[in-house]
């Protein structure tokens, strides 16, 4: 393997797999227990067979697609590389994702209502009714059901997706309380476009006692590196992404200025899924307490097929004039 430029370079070779022993060797600092290495290497370690791809930065893409192991592509997740600006710029924007949008029955304000922040898998999300800023913005129905509800029609842009990365179309809805961030990942529902998607909500409100009786946190124990925006799988990715830069080099996440780790390095590779195992098996030493205070919001949801015969030339014509992106969307199926 030749080292330069940020480009690594691989001759073919069979399928790698790692020595337990060796693992023990280098990563004796996160645990001395063998057992662990040989079930990392048997049960969790994943080769992804792209030793003749010939490089990685910038990425060798017909080699990538050549030698995916996956029907769905997803082993080359990690091969693009965006940064944070990257996409801000190249992601969904706002005004085009957003075409109509109401909140109890007064239209949204599209600069105070929404903040932008990225994840790691959909890029550019939008949160609505957001509690980021210092003054109280947040916002609140007059009554309840769905007239005076959050309204929106969306428009996923489906003409820019990104090759193998575009496999879904829709839109991921996590509903949260304002000040607690959105793990779209993990947490909400996906909206299926083409469909009226109607979601019915109920909030639960947990209150966990502290010791003696059981482990919980309040917010100010983590104030110094959350803020009063604290959540259990934010402080574990947090701490993972920690143990990755010191063991790795490197961090698998694109929201951090650390380096990267690249697939075709394969300690670092072998290190990122060995440091993914100790988070999922929990053998970190993160001290990721569950809140005191939590509340979350079940939800229920209905569809109907979007639009109807007679509502399909009137939609067109608002969107046209809102929009010069949506001018070549004419027919049922441009606009489901």
């Amino acid at each position: 393997m030749l080292y330069g430029n940020n480009i690594y370079f691989t001759e073919p070779s069979p399928t790698y797999q790692p020595s337990a022993h060796d693992l023990l060797k280098r990563y004796t600092e996160l645990s001395y227990d063998l057992s662990v290495y040989e079930d990392f290497v048997t049960n969790s370690y994943h080769d992804h067979q792209f030793g003749r791809v010939k490089s990685e930065d910038p990425p060798d893409w017909p080699g990538f697609i050549t030698y995916s192991s996956t029907p769905d592509y997803s082993d080359l997740e990690n091969v693009l590389k965006l940064r944070a600006d990257e996409i801000a710029e190249l992601g969904h924007q706002l005004e085009d994702f957003v075409l109509e949008c109401s909140y109890d029955e007064q239209v949204c304000n599209w600069e105070k209502d929404f903040k932008m922040f990225q994840d790691e898998r959909y890029g550019n999300c939008f949160q609505f009714n957001h509690a980021f800023d210092s003054e109280d913005t947040s916002l609140y129905s007059t009554k309840t059901g769905a007239k005076y509800g959050l309204k929106m029609t969306l428009y996923t842009e489906q003409n820019e997706y990104i090759s193998v990365y575009g496999r879904n179309s829709g839109a991921r809805v996590v509903v949260h309380p304002p000040h607690i961030p959105a793990i779209p990942q993990s947490e909400g529902i996906t909206v299926t476009p083409g469909r009226v998607s109607s979601v019915g909500l109920k909030e639960n409100r947990i209150k966990r006692k502290p010791s003696p009786y059981g482990e919980c946190t309040t917010i100010t124990e983590y104030e110094s590196i959350f803020g009063d925006h604290y959540k259990i799988t934010v402080c574990e990715e947090t701490c993972m992404q920690t143990y990755m830069s010191k063991y790795c080099g490197c961090v698998d996440t694109m929201l951090s200025n650390d380096t990267r780790c690249m697939q075709l390095n394969r300690t670092q590779d072998v290190c990122r899924q060995l440091i993914r195992y100790f988070g999922r098996k929990e053998l970190l030493d993160c001290k990721c307490k569950q809140p005191c205070e939590e509340t979350y919001y079940g939800t229920t949801i209905s569809q109907s097929l979007w639009p109807s015969d007679t509502y399909l030339e009137h939609f067109l014509k608002q969107i046209h004039s809102k929009n010069n992106k949506t001018t070549f969307i004419n027919g049922f199926d441009d606009v489901r």
